[in-house]
């Protein structure tokens, strides 16, 4: 089945207490929605529709050569809320046929893994499949209700919830993934509520109310942390760069203390390459095989040559060591 992916990224971020959109906040060395890009790349969408909004022109010139990406201003004219701003993506996808996965511009460590799953799990019925997560502390977040058979029933939004469904620990994260019939069935998405606000979460009942059956998929709780402020970005970051330290380390290079070596997402290593306490590896560096990278040193943009060597405390940017 053909894919589209619709990613809503038009909101201000106030708690971030920053110039820059909440999507473009750096985590390991790339804005916060190039994860989220790169993370569905192997699923090879038709169509990637960005929903933007405050500070759309950081978003617009970050990814403007991305010809896979078009963008829609978010018309508030047509209703606030998820639901207003993904559903004026059916205007990009007119003439498209098949799933639509819809997800938020602020989650930089969901998986591809777990999105192959979604698609997986899409594929053995007819309705709409959701990534849930079971989390220690659910506060906040809206529970999930399942049925006996493990289908969804609903989901309730925190100040709902009675004391029994309170203590709920699995929780929507707002990662769906829709049939061909999504935007006909949203057409039903209403604002009776008391923020008269239109939201995606309602999408669950009314394809229930269509008569489809509506399925999760259960993702770590790491996956689905997002940043609204600058201590849950710090969170983020560590999160990625232990991942990123754990790659190289499986991919063959040695580190003779992890905890201290610090790793952007961009950066590139061969094997065999051996990385001294304190380093930190930024931007587009290359390291080549059996290069050794001295104590304390610092690069930046640059390329390490097969078997050179390094010295402690080297500082260097857009350097080639042979």
């Amino acid at each position: 089945m053909s894919l589209a992916v619709v990613i809503l990224a038009a909101g201000e971020g106030t708690r971030m207490k920053s110039k820059y959109h909440k999507a473009m906040q750096e985590v390991s060395g790339r804005p916060i929605l190039e994860h989220i890009l790169r993370a569905i790349e192997p699923l090879k969408p038709e169509k990637t529709v960005l929903i933007v909004g405050y500070g759309e022109n950081q978003i617009r010139n970050r990814f403007k050569n991305d010809e896979s990406i078009s963008f829609i201003t978010q018309d508030f004219e047509q209703g606030y809320g998820t639901g207003a701003a993904f559903m004026q993506a059916a205007s990009k996808l007119a003439d498209f046929d098949g799933d639509v996965l819809a997800l938020y511009g602020d989650g930089p460590l969901l998986k591809t893994e777990t999105l192959e799953k979604l698609s997986s799990a899409q594929k053995t019925h007819s309705g709409m499949c959701l990534v849930t997560a079971v989390v220690a502390n659910p506060t906040g977040m809206g529970r999930i209700i399942k049925n006996d058979d493990g289908t969804i029933a609903a989901i309730i939004e925190e100040k709902d919830t009675n004391s029994e469904q309170k203590a709920i620990n699995e929780v929507n994260p707002s990662i769906f993934l829709f049939d061909k019939d999504v935007f006909n069935i949203g057409k039903n998405l209403d604002n009776k509520n008391a923020s008269n606000e239109y939201y995606l979460t309602d999408m669950v009942e009314l394809y229930i109310k269509a008569g489809k059956t509506v399925k999760a998929v259960v993702a770590e709780e790491e996956e689905v942390l997002s940043a609204n402020d600058r201590k849950e970005l710090f969170n983020l970051d560590k999160i990625l760069r232990d991942r990123i330290r754990d790659k190289w380390l499986k991919a063959g290079v040695t580190m003779t203390n992890p905890e201290q070596t610090y790793i952007d997402d961009t950066v590139l290593i061969e094997r065999d390459v051996v990385l001294e306490p304190g380093v930190i590896i930024i931007g587009n560096t290359i390291i080549k095989e059996d290069a050794r990278i001295g104590a304390y040193s610092h690069l930046k943009d640059c390329i390490v040559k097969k078997g050179a060597i390094v010295k402690a405390f080297t500082i260097a940017s857009n350097k080639t060591f042979i």
